[in-house]
């Protein structure tokens, strides 16, 4: 995953990622982020609040724009 992050930043592919979920690696997905030259969100708890979480990560992702979760 690493060395795709590095070929996709050596193109200037900016990585964003998005962890969910206590388990997920957050360590991985912030060097991912920080080797594509990007941003690392997590969204955690319940369900309910991953949909809270996620639907203001995506806001920010798109810079203030209309953002929908759908099913």
């Amino acid at each position: 995953a690493r060395a795709q992050a590095a070929i996709a930043a050596q193109y200037g592919i900016k990585i964003i990622a998005v962890s969910v979920g206590a388990e997920a690696n957050q360590t991985l997905m912030a060097e991912m982020a920080t080797i594509g030259h990007g941003e690392h969100f997590q969204a955690t708890g319940t369900i309910d609040d991953y949909s809270q979480q996620l639907s203001a990560i995506l806001h920010t992702i798109a810079g203030g724009g209309q953002t929908t979760l759908i099913e």
